[in-house]
């Protein structure tokens, strides 16, 4: 009887420490969770060509979790859209696979996709009309979201950065400077 006892209790434990770790599993992932009008950066799924930003929304498929969240952000420069960005984060920036054609991105208010634009690495000969976020150097502390590449020049259109729904979500997480 002992014994069966004792088996009992030995199982419990077992099972009671995978429900705790199942619930450390489940608050985690749930800690990464992008409410709907929080500002959030995709990549996009199938890791499309940059041509392809030209499509309209509804047809870009995003990552399923934000590549950078407000979490993310220590703050946002409204006059140089200039992002300083935890050192994880940032080391994830710094770690991100970028072609020489760009690896596109999202800029959203939860998963509506306000504007696209692409991650450009500086040894990149491709010039693009669109928002980048250049590739940080190793000593760079922040990223920034800029209208052309190599420069402004070939850039046209409007700037989408200064969009007022983006500027407020990021005013009221305390983000904005």
């Amino acid at each position: 009887m002992q014994n069966w006892c004792l088996k009992v209790r030995r199982t419990s434990l077992k099972i009671l420490r995978l429900l705790t770790m199942l619930l450390v599993v489940l608050l985690v992932s749930g800690c990464t969770s992008v409410k709907q009008d929080d500002f959030a950066i995709y990549l996009f799924k199938n890791k499309t060509l940059i041509e392809t930003l030209a499509s309209t929304p509804a047809r870009i498929e995003l990552e399923d979790k934000p590549f950078i969240s407000t979490q993310d952000i220590i703050s946002y420069s409204k006059e140089t859209h200039e992002i300083e960005l935890t050192d994880d984060a940032l080391e994830k920036v710094r770690n991100l696979d970028v072609p020489i054609k760009g690896r596109p991105f999202a800029v959203c208010l939860g998963q509506e996709i306000i504007y696209t634009g692409a991650f450009w690495t500086p040894i990149s000969s491709i010039g693009f009309n669109g928002i980048i976020i250049m590739k940080p150097l190793a000593k760079s502390e922040y990223i920034q979201l800029e209208p052309g590449y190599p420069s402004e020049s070939f850039y046209n259109g409007d700037d989408p950065r200064n969009n007022p729904r983006i500027l407020e979500c990021l005013q009221r997480s305390g983000k904005l400077k």
